[in-house]
């Protein structure tokens, strides 16, 4: 009985992981138009960008390891859900910003060497693979709660 618990937890994480991707590249795409428009204080530049280059390069960059960070967050995070109590989003929190640390910081600029103030630079800065792997692991961590709660209701 407790290995089809821990299947079940592990399958819900992995589903959880798998939907905050969207949402976390949503958010990030946001999250760079603001960045475009404070920086350019452009109009034009900033629809320019946020209609060709942004959307291209979270794309070709983020999408992949966005959705390697939020499954393995997610499957963490069910892997851990039968010892955690309601602690879901602190642990998913710290799990994601491992994850993302890990992937973006360290893995990533291995494979795409980053040059002088390119995407990557940006992408593989610590702070904000950190702060983006917090946020992917809040979302995959509300989401397993949610999962968590509806199944046990069933």
């Amino acid at each position: 009985m407790a290995t089809k618990v821990a299947t079940r937890n592990l399958l819900l994480g992995g589903l959880a992981g798998f939907l905050a991707a969207p949402v976390a590249l949503l958010i990030a795409y946001a999250v760079g138009i603001i960045a475009i428009a404070v920086s350019s204080r452009e109009l034009l530049a900033t629809l320019l960008s946020a209609a060709t280059v942004l959307p291209l390069m979270l794309l070709f960059v983020l999408l992949l390891p966005t959705l390697v960070i939020s499954v393995v967050t997610g499957l963490l995070v069910g892997l851990l859900s039968t010892h955690i109590g309601g602690w879901f989003k602190t642990v998913g929190c710290v799990l994601g910003l491992l994850v993302s640390e890990t992937c973006l910081s360290v893995i990533l600029p291995r494979i795409i060497v980053p040059q002088n103030n390119d995407f990557m630079t940006i992408v593989s800065n610590h702070f904000l693979s950190a702060s983006y792997g917090v946020v992917i692991g809040f979302i995959v961590g509300w989401l397993q709660r949610r999962f968590s709660s509806t199944s046990a209701r069933v």
